[in-house]
C-alpha cells in the first residue's frame, strides 16, 4: 500500500492535462470516456476522474464509469466509497464479471474474505473460466485452512491457464502442506522457469531443499529470502557498513555476526557462533537485547551487542577495526553441509544458574513431581496460524496423566480460553507466578531448564528449551517448517522429539496429541526411576558458566545522540547496485577514521523528498519558511540527526545528479543543514565536474546560484571529496587480484538501467559471434542485501537476446562481484561504480553510457576512450573490433598508461 501511496502523492501535485472539452466532444460520451480510461491506465487519477464525473452527468446509467471511479477511489485508499461505487454499477447492469471480481478483490484486501467468496463466485457463474476469481477463491480457502477447497480451486484455475502463478504457487505451498515435498518442488520448478527473480518461490524452494537433505541446494537457495517481501515485511532492509563474508578464511579477523529474523530464529543458528569462534581472531554478536545475556554466557569469547529498537549501526572507535559481517542465519552455508555437522550434544546454550533455584521452589510447591510445561499457539495470522497451532481443548488427553503438574508456557493473552478450558473439563493448568513467556528470556529459559519436559507446537518455545538440553516433545503438523525435516529427531537439538500428524488439519493434530498421552506414562517412568535427570542438567548449566569467570562482558553501546558522531546522508549501503555499495563502504571507511561514530540516512529513505508538497520546487524557494516548517515536521527523526551532528556529509550517489528533480532535494536538504543550523556540510561526489552541457544546463544553475547564494559550500566547487578515489582504494583493501584466475576468453555484462532494446540486439549479435569464438558470456547482478531492480528488470530484458550459453551471475558479497570481474578477459558496462572498480583492478572494460556531463567528465579525468553510445551505429560491430584489440594486447599497464596518479595513491581523507 505504501508504494501505491507514493505514486499517488506525485501524481496528486502534477499540473492538469485535461483538455478543454467542447460542446461536441461533450456529446460524444463515448470519446469522453475512451479518453478517461486512458488516463486511467496512465495512473493520472487527477484528470481521469472529471471525465468519468462528466460521463456520468450525461448518462447516469453509464456502469463503466461508476465501476471505474471505484477501483481509482480503491487506490486512494477511500475502500467504503469504492465499495458504493462499484455496487452502483452492479445495480445498473448485473451481467458483467469483472465488477464482482473488483468487488470481491477489494473486500478479500480489506480482510471481508466471506464477503469476496460470495461476489467471486457470482463472478464465476458468469464467466465459468474467470482463472483470476480461482486463483483468489484459492488463496482464501488456503489462509482459512480449508486446504481441499483450496486445492480445487487452484486446480481449476491451472485448468483454465496452465501457466497461472498464482495458481502454480498455491498448489505447490499446498502439496507442501500435505507432506508431498517432490510434488511441491515441481509446482515451483515450473513457475521459477518462467519468473527467475520471483523471491518468494526461491525461497519456498530452498526449504523444500532443507527438508530433503539437500542442504548445499538449501543453503545457497536460502539467500534469496532475504529478499522476499514477507522476510523484509519483519526485517526491513539495514545499513550495515562493512562488507559481507564469502566464506574466505578468517584467520586474524574481526567479523561481525547480524543475529537476524526472530528470537526463536537467533537460538536456533546460534550453534553455528562455536564454529566461526573457532575460526575467526574475534566475532561481534549483534542480537536481541532478550538474549544478550544467554549468548555472553554460553559462548564467552564472543563480543556481544544488543541490537538497537532503532535499528541505527554506528560504531564507536574503541570496538576496534570490522573485516567483514555476515547474518547469523548465513553461517549455515558455511558450516552445515551435512548432518554430522549439526550439534549433538545436549545442549549449547547456558541459563543463568542464580534463577534456577527461584524457579525450583515454586515448582516443588506444586502437587506432584513430574513437571510438563505446553505451548499450543505458533506461526502468524492466516494460513500459518491454521497449520501450526490447535486449541487447548484438544489437549485433553494430556491431562489425564494425573501424577504430573501441566504448566502454561503459551506466551500472548490467552486467559480466556484457559479459563473456558478448566471450567469445562475441571483440568489444571498451572500458571506460574513472575513467569512471563514474552518477556525476559534469561527468566524464561532458566524456568524451561527446571522442567522434565516440554510438549509444544511449532513456535518459540521449542527454540528455547532445545539449545538447553531440555527434553522437548513437538507436535508438528503433516506439512512442518523446514528445520524439522522428514525424520523423527531433530538435526538442531538432540533433545527434541518430533512427532509429525498423518492427516492435514486438527484431526491429524489431535491424533498427535492422543499418541503423545500414550507414550506419556513411559516417560514419567523413565524420569521416575532417575529423579536426578533434571538436577544433573542444572548442574551442568552453573559449571558451564563457573568455568568461563573472567571471560568478555557484554557491551553497552552508547545512545547515538550522546556520541561525537558525523552524518551520511544518501547512503547506498546494502540496497542499490553493488557498485554502489561499494562505494558507500568506502566513504564508511574513510570516515571512521576521523570520527567516532558515523550514523547514516539510507538513498531510499531520501527519495521521498522528491515529493514536491514538502521541498522547494526551486531554488528560489529555498527560503520559504512555511516550507521549512513543513519540511521538519515531516521529518522530525532527521531534523534530530541534523541538529546533533557534528558534520554533515551527502553523497552525491550517480543517480542523485541525473536530473533536476532528484538533485533539488539533497540540495534542499544542503541548504537547511548549513543555513538553518549552522552545519558543516561535505559532498561527497564522483562526477564533480567543471565541464557544462545542454543537457545539464539547467541542473548545474541550480548548482551555481546556490553555491554561490543561499549556500556558502566551496567544497562544491573546489575540493569535494570524491569517491572515485576512495574506492579503488577500498577495493584494494577489500580485495586481493587471483593470478590463478581463469581470464580465458570470458566476457562479463553489466547493465544500466538506461540501456534499450537496440543495445540489447547488439550484445545478443556480439554474444552469438564470441560464443562462436570461445567465449564464455556472463550476466552479472549484485545483491548485497537486496537485489537492485535495475539489475533486474536489466537481466530480464537481455536474457531473450542472448545465446543459451550466457550464464546468469549473482554476486552475493562484494568480494563475489570483484572477484567475478577480475576473472573476466573483458567487461562491458553502463554503471559507472563498475568501470571504476575495473580501473582498480586493472581489467580491460568497455563502457555504454550515453554522452553527458557526467559520462565525459570521469572519462576525461580518468583519459579512458573505451566509450561507446547507445544509440551508437554498428555497436555491435564496433564493440568486437575493440575486443578483438584487446585480444591481441599483452600489457595491461599500457592499456591503463594514462590512469591517473590519484588511483594508484591513497584515497583522499574527509
Amino acid at each position: 500500500m505504501a508504494r501505491r501511496n507514493k505514486k499517488l502523492k506525485k501524481q496528486k501535485n502534477k499540473k492538469s492535462t485535461v483538455p478543454v472539452v467542447n460542446a461536441s466532444l461533450a456529446a460524444d460520451i463515448k470519446q469522453v470516456f475512451t479518453h478517461a480510461l486512458t488516463l486511467h491506465k496512465q495512473g493520472n487519477y487527477q484528470d481521469a476522474v472529471p471525465l468519468y464525473e462528466m460521463v456520468l452527468s450525461n448518462n447516469k446509467n453509464h456502469a463503466d464509469s461508476w465501476h471505474l471511479l471505484g477501483l481509482i477511489a480503491h487506490e486512494l485508499d477511500q475502500t467504503e466509497k469504492a465499495y458504493e461505487l462499484i455496487k452502483k454499477a452492479i445495480a445498473i447492469d448485473a451481467s458483467i464479471a469483472i465488477y464482482y471480481y473488483n468487488l470481491g478483490k477489494i473486500q478479500q484486501e480489506n480482510k471481508r474474505v466471506d464477503l469476496a467468496l460470495k461476489n467471486y463466485q457470482k463472478a464465476i457463474k458468469l464467466q465459468p473460466d474467470y482463472v483470476n476469481a480461482f486463483e483468489n477463491i484459492g488463496v482464501i480457502y488456503q489462509d482459512k485452512g480449508d486446504f481441499v477447497a483450496a486445492k480445487k480451486a487452484s486446480e481449476h484455475a491451472l485448468k483454465i491457464n496452465p501457466h497461472s502463478h498464482i495458481g502454480l504457487m498455491n498448489m505447490g505451498t499446498l502439496h507442501n502442506i500435505e507432506g508431498q515435498h517432490e510434488m511441491a518442488l515441481e509446482f515451483f520448478e515450473q513457475l521459477l522457469l518462467e519468473q527467475p527473480f520471483n523471491y518468494s518461490v526461491r525461497l519456498k524452494r530452498s526449504h523444500l531443499y532443507l527438508i530433503c537433505n539437500d542442504f548445499k541446494g538449501g543453503w545457497d537457495e536460502y539467500r534469496w529470502g532475504f529478499l522476499a517481501d514477507e522476510f523484509l515485511e519483519y526485517n526491513p532492509v539495514r545499513l550495515i557498513p562493512f562488507p559481507k563474508w564469502d566464506g574466505s578464511s578468517l584467520k586474524g579477523k574481526r567479523i561481525l555476526v547480524n543475529a537476524d529474523q526472530g528470537v526463536g530464529d537467533e537460538t536456533m543458528f546460534s550453534s553455528c557462533l562455536t564454529d566461526v569462534l573457532n575460526e575467526a581472531e574475534s566475532v561481534i554478536l549483534e542480537c536481541s537485547p532478550r538474549l544478550q545475556a544467554i549468548f555472553q554466557r554460553s559462548f564467552p569469547r564472543l563480543e556481544v551487542i544488543a541490537r538497537a529498537e532503532s535499528l541505527e549501526f554506528f560504531w564507536t572507535k574503541d570496538m576496534g577495526n570490522i573485516d567483514c559481517r555476515i547474518f547469523l542465519s548465513e553461517l549455515p552455508r558455511f558450516y552445515r553441509h551435512k548432518q554430522d555437522d549439526f550439534p549433538q550434544k545436549g545442549s549449547y546454550l547456558s541459563v543463568n544458574p542464580s534463577l534456577l533455584n527461584a524457579w525450583q521452589s515454586q515448582l516443588a510447591a506444586l502437587p506432584h513431581n513430574i513437571n510438563i510445561g505446553i505451548s499450543w499457539r505458533g506461526g502468524k495470522e492466516g494460513s500459518e496460524s491454521n497449520i501450526r497451532s490447535i486449541a487447548l481443548s484438544y489437549w485433553l488427553p494430556l491431562f489425564e496423566q494425573n501424577d504430573v503438574n501441566i504448566i502454561n508456557l503459551q506466551y500472548g493473552d490467552h486467559e480466556r480460553e484457559i479459563n473456558e478450558f478448566q471450567h469445562k473439563t475441571a483440568k489444571t493448568l498451572h500458571r506460574i507466578d513472575g513467569l512471563d513467556p514474552m518477556g525476559d528470556l534469561d527468566d524464561v529459559m532458566a524456568f524451561i531448564a527446571c522442567l522434565d519436559l516440554v510438549i509444544t507446537v511449532d513456535n518459540s518455545t521449542a527454540h528455547f528449551s532445545g539449545p538447553i538440553g531440555t527434553p522437548v516433545w513437538l507436535v508438528l503438523a503433516r506439512g512442518t517448517n523446514w528445520w524439522w525435516q522428514r525424520q523423527r529427531s531433530s538435526v538442531w537439538y538432540a533433545s527434541a522429539t518430533l512427532y509429525r500428524a498423518e492427516k492435514v488439519g486438527k484431526t491429524g493434530l489431535a491424533q498427535v496429541l492422543k499418541n503423545m498421552a500414550y507414550d506419556l506414562p513411559d516417560f514419567i517412568d523413565e524420569q521416575e526411576k532417575n529423579k536426578s535427570l533434571v538436577s544433573s542438567r542444572l548442574i551442568n548449566h552453573a559449571y558451564s558458566v563457573e568455568d568461563e569467570l573472567g571471560t568478555n562482558a557484554t557491551i553497552a553501546v552508547s545512545d547515538w545522540r550522546k556520541l561525537d558522531f558525523s552524518l551520511l546522508l544518501n547512503d547506498a549501503c546494502s540496497w542499490e547496485h553493488m557498485g554502489s555499495v561499494c562505494a558507500s563502504l568506502a566513504i564508511h571507511s574513510a570516515l571512521r577514521q576521523q570520527w567516532q561514530a558515523v550514523v547514516s540516512v539510507p538513498i531510499y529513505a531520501l527519495r521521498d523528498l522528491q515529493d514536491k508538497k514538502y521541498v522547494p520546487q526551486t531554488w528560489l524557494s529555498f527560503k520559504s519558511e512555511s516550507i521549512f516548517s513543513t519540511f521538519c515536521r515531516q521529518y522530525a527523526p532527521l531534523i534530530e540527526k541534523i541538529r546533533l551532528a557534528g558534520k554533515i556529509y551527502i553523497h552525491l550517489e550517480s543517480d542523485s545528479l541525473s536530473t533536476k528533480e532528484t538533485f533539488l532535494p539533497l540540495m534542499y536538504l544542503a541548504y537547511v543543514c548549513q543555513i538553518k543550523f549552522n552545519k558543516s556540510v561535505q559532498f561527497i561526489n564522483a562526477f564533480q565536474c567543471v565541464a557544462k552541457t545542454r543537457d545539464y544546463d539547467e541542473l548545474y544553475q541550480y548548482i551555481d546560484t546556490i553555491t554561490a547564494g543561499l549556500i556558502t559550500l566551496d567544497t562544491v566547487v573546489s575540493q569535494p571529496l570524491q569517491d572515485v578515489f576512495l574506492l579503488p582504494n577500498f577495493i584494494h583493501q577489500l580485495y586481493s587480484h587471483d593470478e590463478d584466475a581463469n581470464n580465458k576468453k570470458q566476457l562479463v555484462v553489466s547493465g544500466a538501467e538506461y540501456w534499450s532494446e537496440p543495445v540489447f540486439m547488439a550484445l545478443g549479435a556480439l554474444s552469438e559471434q564470441l560464443t562462436e569464438r570461445g567465449y564464455s558470456i556472463k550476466l552479472l547482478i549484485g545483491a548485497s542485501t537486496k537485489l537492485a531492480e535495475k539489475d533486474v528488470g536489466f537481466s530480464q530484458a537481455m536474457v531473450p537476446f542472448f545465446d543459451k550459453s550466457m550464464q546468469l551471475s549473482i554476486a552475493w558479497t562484494e568480494a563475489d562481484w570483484l572477484s567475478t570481474l577480475d576473472r573476466a578477459s573483458v567487461i562491458l558496462t553502463g554503471e559507472i561504480p563498475t568501470y571504476l572498480a575495473c580501473i582498480a583492478l586493472a581489467k580491460p572494460v568497455l563502457f555504454i553510457a550515453p554522452e553527458t556531463i557526467l559520462q565525459e567528465s570521469l572519462l576525461k579525468l580518468l583519459h579512458k576512450a573505451n566509450q561507446f553510445t547507445p544509440d551508437e551505429n554498428n555497436l555491435q560491430q564496433r564493440l568486437s573490433e575493440r575486443i578483438t584489440e584487446l585480444e591481441n594486447e599483452t600489457d595491461i599497464e599500457a592499456l591503463l598508461a594514462a590512469k591517473p596518479i590519484q588511483l594508484q595513491s591513497l584515497s583522499q581523507q574527509p
